[in-house]
């Protein structure tokens, strides 16, 4: 089996899906816009389609299966930013929130940005790097490399 998520993806909202209907290549065709990949390269692996399978045909047959079987991928994140500016509501430097006495917050919340993949690893870094500021450890040395920020940045650059 094969899953692919889209991050940032650009959908229009079921509201608009609703009043516009299902236009060409049956349900849910026009519902996301989002870029093309070329996946031939995983043909080798292709064992046909799991979900919602071949026998679910036509608009009301695919909205009973995203009714009966959707989830969410979310990764929740960004709500209590570090920083040190206005809208900063943790201390980057002590993981303390802002105006509290004995309040740290060390999860994804923290992030100031959206991840550019799956949260694990940055809430690890993120949880490590706390821990060193706990014990008072010596920080590792900061790194220039370039952060891709999705339409800001250029991935490659």
């Amino acid at each position: 089996a094969k899953a692919f998520f889209q991050l940032r993806a650009v959908s229009r909202t079921l509201t608009t899906m609703k009043r516009q209907g299902f236009a060409r290549d049956g349900a849910l065709g026009q519902a996301f816009e989002c870029d093309h990949v070329d996946i031939a390269m995983f043909d080798e692996f292709n064992g046909g389609e799991l979900s919602p399978g071949p026998d679910v045909k036509g608009d009301e047959a695919v909205l009973e299966w995203v009714r009966r079987d959707a989830e969410t991928a979310l990764h929740p994140s960004c709500t209590a930013r570090m920083g040190t500016d206005e809208m900063g509501v943790v201390d980057p430097s002590s993981m303390r929130v802002h105006g509290t006495q004995g309040l740290r917050v060390v999860d994804a919340s923290v992030m100031p940005t959206l991840t550019n993949g799956n949260i694990y690893a940055p809430v690890m870094m993120t949880a490590e790097k706390a821990a060193d500021l706990i014990l008072d450890n010596t920080p590792l040395q900061a790194s220039s490399a370039p952060q891709y920020r999705h339409g800001i940045s250029d991935p490659i650059g």
